[in-house]
């Protein structure tokens, strides 16, 4: 389960899995998936790898 806090108080829980999830947020397209036992995010082809996303 990912769990996403929006600076605005808003709180969502998705279920991630092996594969590949789009999750658009603000006309930005994120995929969500989880690889070698970890949950990645990526928005395109490039992985994002900090704990904070501003979109």
């Amino acid at each position: 389960m990912v769990t996403f806090h929006g600076s605005d108080g808003t709180f969502l829980k998705i279920p991630a899995t092996k594969t590949f999830q789009t999750l658009e947020f603000n006309a930005s397209n994120l995929q969500l998936t989880i690889s070698d036992g970890k949950v990645m995010l990526a928005l395109g082809s490039k992985e994002i790898t900090t704990a904070k996303i501003q979109l």
